[in-house]
């Protein structure tokens, strides 16, 4: 029967469905059939089947990352007793995680020496220039506060372990996280996206990786830098990180929050990016108040670009697209859905027109860039 099952498959999912037939043994034979006859029902069991295969391996990591494991060997090698006592674990407990890190490929156990592997060294040490450390602390806030999140599904108020307006470690995972994906998603957005000669941008905390990458490539733009007085403490140290010329920054400014009683600066930009401001607490219409002032603050023909998750009008959404929203349902689970046609009708009631939506990353990521008129 699970020959049967691995020879429908398609090749793309063929290798998970080969390695979770010990998962699939368990399941009902008559159901197996009965989905062996729709290859479509069959890979999204396989997706399901796969995903607590990734659960299980994401958890070590996670553990790691909570117990300081990745900073305790990001300069030197530890016996596994040495490794257990910097990182007050269980001596039982460090040995099975260090024997799971190790299939993993994330360490390495060499005459009893544990040491970060070639790729944990370039990805997961906290002094590595290209670290994903961002992203999985995100995953363990996530984590740590599920409980927290969850219930705020049935409340649709903001969790506090997601609430940037705090000035806490979760803020700071929350901005790294961001600006890692940007640093990524920007360089593919300008180079499929149709941009104006940029000369003068404004971004926020989270626009620092965005920032830096349109600056190399318009040799002549200038930024501005605006956002809540804790986050800004925070950008120097984003600038740095994103190799920001300091001789091309034009200002740095705290804004209330409160978009129409803010100056943004000289208020005459040719881009202004905005990053998920739309599902900013959504009965005060907050999102819609900072698509306006950025129309305000536009020279003519200027563009603002809006990083958000953007559904189709009709029919199921993308699973990459459906995947980005779970980040906006924790954190501002009372935000409407937006679709294509609703987001187009908002910022043209603004005063926006030429909106067009780019997917990048492989659809996991979506702009929607708005144009001011003439």
């Amino acid at each position: 029967m699970l020959a049967e099952l691995t020879r429908r498959v398609t090749q793309p999912i063929r290798r998970p469905i080969e390695g979770l037939k010990s998962l699939l043994v368990g399941l009902p034979i008559a159901e197996l059939r009965e989905l062996a006859a729709s290859p479509g029902e069959l890979k999204n069991l396989a997706h399901l089947q796969w995903s607590f295969f990734n659960f299980r391996y994401l958890l070590p990591v996670l553990f790691a990352r909570h117990l300081r494991l990745f900073d305790a060997l990001d300069d030197t090698p530890l016996r596994v007793d040495q490794l257990a006592e910097r990182c007050a674990m269980h001596p039982e407990a460090a040995k099975t995680l260090v024997r799971v890190l190790e299939a993993q490929g994330i360490l390495t156990v060499d005459d009893e020496q544990v040491a970060l592997s070639a790729y944990a060294g370039q990805f997961l040490a906290p002094s590595a220039s290209a670290s994903l450390l961002p992203v999985v602390d995100l995953l363990l806030t996530y984590t740590l506060s599920f409980s927290e999140i969850a219930n705020s599904l049935r409340t649709g108020q903001t969790p506090d372990a997601l609430d940037v307006r705090g000035d806490d470690e979760t803020t700071d995972s929350i901005l790294q996280a961001v600006n890692s994906h940007m640093a990524q998603a920007a360089g593919e957005l300008f180079a499929r996206a149709n941009l104006p000669q940029i000369e003068s941008l404004i971004v926020g905390s989270m626009g620092v990786s965005f920032s830096a990458e349109l600056m190399r490539r318009h040799k002549e733009a200038r930024v501005t830098y605006g956002c809540l007085e804790h986050l800004v403490r925070r950008i120097p140290e984003l600038r740095r990180q994103y190799d920001v010329d300091p001789t091309r920054v034009d200002g740095m400014h705290s804004h209330t929050g409160e978009p129409g009683d803010d100056r943004w600066g000289n208020e005459a930009y040719d881009l202004v990016f905005l990053t998920r401001k739309m599902i900013l607490d959504p009965q005060a219409h907050v999102g819609e108040k900072f698509a306006r002032k950025a129309l305000d603050v536009l020279n003519p023909g200027g563009v603002a670009v809006f990083w958000e998750a953007v559904h189709p009008d009709r029919g199921p959404s993308p699973l990459p697209l459906a995947l980005e929203t779970v980040f906006d349902l924790g954190m501002s689970p009372s935000a409407p859905l937006k679709t294509r046609s609703s987001f187009s009708q908002t910022l043209r009631e603004i005063g926006f027109d030429e909106i067009n939506f780019v997917a990048c990353l492989g659809g996991t990521t979506t702009f929607a860039i708005a144009r001011k008129p003439n």
